[in-house]
């Protein structure tokens, strides 16, 4: 997250070979959770690991090997790295590409069950300032197979601030809504 709003815990998405050097790493600042073996997201075919850092930071921090767990959508991971711009001044820290970022928050909101209100403002927030490219966004979106997702979530921007600029986003894409997620 790039603009202030309280938070409960930071997610890093790490390339798979540097994923358990990683882990090593932070395990010595905090605990590792492993109490959600059959939770989708932390289970054997999940995506993330929780660790609960030993000073008094009122966050944990949850490392990613993917965006989300296995199977749900088809990403892929090698155009992400590939595409992956430099986050500031930090020679290790990346960020993914803006109109991946925006697909990303669509899934995000969408794995969370609804769209809520926090998950609407960032993608607001960082769709204002960062004005990707809405074609390249639907390219994206059908190439992970999540099409419909972030419609949805554009035409609820749309709603929920009053912006007709979001409903942009559905001339790039072509959607039967009454047939499944993609």
């Amino acid at each position: 997250d790039q603009y202030p709003r309280l938070s409960q815990d930071i997610d890093i998405l790490v390339h798979q070979d540097n994923f358990e050097g990683l882990i090593q790493h932070l395990s010595s600042h905090g605990t590792v959770k492993n109490e959600f073996k059959n939770h989708p997201f932390t289970g054997p075919r999940g995506h993330e690991i929780h660790i609960e850092l030993k000073s008094n930071t009122p966050f944990s921090v949850e490392i990613h090997k993917q965006l989300v767990p296995q199977g749900l959508f088809q990403i892929n991971s090698d155009m992400i790295w590939e595409t992956a711009q430099n986050f500031g001044k930090y020679r290790f820290v990346y960020t993914l590409k803006p109109e991946c970022t925006v697909v990303f928050l669509a899934l995000h909101s969408f794995m969370h069950v609804e769209y809520e209100p926090h998950h609407l403002t960032d993608a607001y927030l960082y769709i204002k300032s960062m004005k990707p490219d809405l074609a390249n966004v639907a390219s994206i979106a059908d190439q992970w197979r999540c099409k419909k997702i972030t419609l949805i979530m554009f035409e609820k921007l749309a709603e929920w601030f009053d912006d007709s600029d979001f409903l942009k986003f559905r001339q790039h894409v072509q959607v039967d809504l009454c047939k499944g997620l993609h």
